[in-house]
C-alpha cells in the first residue's frame, strides 16, 4: 500500500545544469566577491593610502593569494604585496544595558599596489 509513500520511485538521470555563478578564486573555493568585506577606514589606514597601501577587512579563511586575486578582479589594478593581520576578539570592551559586550575578531589585509595605481574607496 502506498499510504505513507513507501513505494519506491525510479531515479532518472539528470543532466548537469550550467550556471552563471562566479568562479572560485583558488584552492580554498572562496568566491571573489566574498573575500573583501569592506575597506578598513582608520587614521592609520588613511595615512597608508598615501604610500599605495590600502586596508581591507577580509573573510577569515582567505589567504594572501585570494586577496590579491580579488583586488585585481574587483578594481583592475596590479597588486605588488599583501600582508595579513588578525585582531582577536575582546570580551567586556563594550557595555550594553549593564552587561559586558564582546568585540568581534577581524582579519585585515594590507594591499600594496603597483606604483602609479590608485583606488577610489572614499
Amino acid at each position: 500500500m502506498g499510504i505513507f509513500g513507501n513505494e519506491k520511485e525510479e531515479k532518472k538521470a539528470v543532466a548537469p545544469v550550467k550556471s552563471d555563478a562566479p568562479k572560485a578564486v583558488s584552492e580554498t573555493g572562496i568566491i571573489p566577491g566574498n573575500i573583501l568585506k569592506k575597506p578598513h577606514v582608520t587614521e592609520k589606514a588613511l595615512l597608508a593610502g598615501t604610500k599605495n597601501v590600502y586596508v581591507f577587512e577580509i573573510y577569515p579563511k582567505a589567504t594572501k593569494r585570494d586577496v590579491a586575486k580579488a583586488v585585481t578582479e574587483a578594481f583592475n589594478v596590479e597588486v605588488t604585496a599583501v600582508n595579513i593581520t588578525k585582531l582577536p576578539a575582546k570580551n567586556g570592551s563594550k557595555k550594553t544595558k549593564g552587561k559586558a559586550g564582546k568585540k568581534s575578531a577581524i582579519k585585515k589585509a594590507y594591499v600594496t599596489l603597483k606604483e602609479g595605481s590608485r583606488l577610489q574607496l572614499i
